[in-house]
């Protein structure tokens, strides 16, 4: 049950008060981020020289993107001449739906990335 579920019920007298506002909530937990050391980029992208996700683990971990753009990626979203690739949607796992391609949540989110000389 929701808050505001139980705020509906005190407005609709079912219940005298919300025990919602009784509660103090858990502060989330940040986890700090890890990047990989440069040793272990090398030594991840020649593990992954000749795999089918050779291409998706090098972009992975060249541009920093999030997982859900990465998983978003078309080949048509890569332009090779300009040397730049286009954030355009997302993947993420709606509720019971399953896995949706979406709009990123914000407009700063769709973006043009410069490729560096490396490709």
């Amino acid at each position: 049950m929701s808050r505001d579920t139980l705020e509906n019920a005190v407005r609709w007298n079912l219940i005298a008060r919300n025990v919602c506002d009784l509660v103090t909530p858990p502060v989330p937990q940040q986890n700090a981020i890890q990047p990989l050391t440069p040793e272990q980029v090398r030594r991840l992208l020649e593990a992954a020289r000749g795999h089918k996700l050779e291409a998706f683990i090098t972009v992975a971990v060249n541009i920093g993107m999030r997982r859900g753009e990465l998983l978003g990626l078309h080949w048509q979203d890569i332009d090779f001449e300009a040397e730049c690739l286009y954030v355009r949607r997302s993947v993420s796992r709606v509720g019971t739906f399953g896995i949706k391609e979406l709009e990123p949540k914000t407009q700063r989110s769709k973006r043009k990335i410069e490729l560096s000389p490396f490709w």
